[in-house]
């Protein structure tokens, strides 16, 4: 009962942290979760959600030299 609580509590906090834009506090916690129970799906989902938020907020357009690759379609 207190893993689920814990859980429960974690992911508030990182959807909390998500709505702040918080993205590394977010991406914390949720690994938190991951390591209590590696199975949890939600964690996961909104796990791969962030990390997806956070590597297009890095993406550089101008990195590349190709010119014929469109960077928004990786």
């Amino acid at each position: 009962m207190a893993k689920k609580n814990s859980i429960n509590s974690l992911i508030k906090e990182a959807e909390k942290a998500g709505s702040k834009e918080d993205f590394g506090g977010a991406i914390n916690a949720l690994n938190r979760i991951l390591e209590i129970d590696p199975d949890n799906a939600r964690a996961r989902t909104l796990l791969d959600y962030y990390l997806e938020i956070v590597r297009f907020m890095n993406m550089d357009i101008f990195a590349s030299t190709n010119l014929f690759m469109d960077p928004w379609l990786d």
